[in-house]
């Protein structure tokens, strides 16, 4: 059985369903990390270098209040580790990677 992607039933177009899942998947791991570490919203507010409403805005999954730059700027404040990839020589399906790691 394949694992279905919510957004996946709502959206047809497949740069908009990519971009959405993105930022699904950026707010999940700001909220867990919220969650994981017992903050409150204005413990994570300070830490993100947001306010405190912004923070029930994430962890209410308000999607349409956040871009994914945002996102990943307030993964980059909690201590997250950015790395990308462009390899122009390497195949043209995978020539871009990304990922947010937990620094160690």
């Amino acid at each position: 059985m394949s694992e279905t992607n919510i957004f996946e039933l709502l959206i047809d177009d497949p740069v908009e369903l990519k971009l959405v899942t993105m930022k699904s998947d950026l707010m999940i791991l700001l909220t867990s990390y919220i969650n994981d570490n017992s903050l409150t919203q204005k413990e994570a507010a300070k830490l993100m270098g947001i306010t405190q409403p912004r923070v029930s805005s994430l962890v209410n999954d308000d999607i349409e209040k956040f871009s994914i730059d945002k996102l990943i700027e307030m993964a980059l404040k909690l201590g997250f580790e950015m790395n990308s990839n462009l390899n122009v020589s390497c195949s043209k399906e995978n020539p871009y990677s990304f990922s947010l790691d937990k620094k160690k």
